[in-house]
């Protein structure tokens, strides 16, 4: 059996790109995905160096649109031939009060934390619906957790984070008769270039690294686990 294969959109950096570094140690082929060449470009580089004999690429697309979607799923199904796991990390983060945030900024979070979650998934399920062991990751927050603590500024934010949760649960149920198992990893801050982008107010000790084993174990269960429709939280160290 060839090696099981992970896409990982927003892979070049942060939680991607950490979570990229855990599977190709654990013997999994990734595809990584993201808007800036430079960053995929770089990113492919460094762990091919870090894992010579590792199963790598990138691809450069806007997977907030059906162009860039289609350019993804085209590579996959032309090098790969199968999809084993999807997750859905694309995303951005804009801090500004609620009254003044603009319509072309709340068009950009919801396009880059929704809308590229919900083509990728519809894209994925064909590949998917074929694996002995598929599954879909999600990456939330606990800003989008009801009941967590909220912070000024990310209203927008964490109203998307919340859609991504509620895709979660009811992508569980409609493609649990497929075998396709969907979950969601909700993190509060992580050290990511995104967090430092978002203000340099915002820090933590949590780093990619220390979430990415999260992301493994969701992976990793078994199809009759019955672990789906999962959010599962991380609470960072602020």
């Amino acid at each position: 059996m060839t090696q099981p294969v992970v896409c990982i959109t927003g892979g070049g950096s942060g939680i991607g790109y950490g979570t990229a570094e855990l599977l190709l140690n654990h013997q999994y082929a990734v595809v990584i995905c993201g808007r800036r060449a430079s960053v995929i470009e770089t990113a492919v580089q460094q762990l091919r160096q870090k894992f010579p004999t590792g199963i790598i690429s990138g691809v450069v697309a806007d997977i907030a649109t059906e162009a860039g979607v289609l350019d993804l799923f085209k590579h996959i199904q032309t090098h790969h031939q199968r999809l084993d796991c999807l997750i859905n990390n694309a995303s951005t983060l804009s801090v500004e009060p609620f009254e003044s945030i603009s319509i072309q900024t709340i068009q950009t979070l919801i396009n880059t934390n929704i809308m590229s979650t919900i083509l990728c998934s519809q894209a994925a399920i064909p590949l998917l619906k074929q694996s002995p062991n598929a599954c879909i990751v999600n990456i939330s927050s606990l800003g989008g957790i009801k009941g967590s603590l909220k912070f000024p500024g990310f209203s927008i934010y964490s109203m998307t984070k919340g859609a991504v949760v509620a895709l979660t649960e009811t992508l569980a149920v409609e493609l649990k008769p497929h075998g396709i198992r969907v979950n969601a990893l909700a993190p509060g801050a992580v050290d990511t270039p995104m967090l430092k982008q978002a203000g340099s107010h915002l820090s933590t000790d949590t780093t990619p690294g220390d979430i990415a084993p999260s992301i493994l174990f969701l992976i990793q269960a078994s199809p009759t686990s019955g672990l789906s429709g999962t959010i599962l939280e991380v609470h960072s160290n602020v």
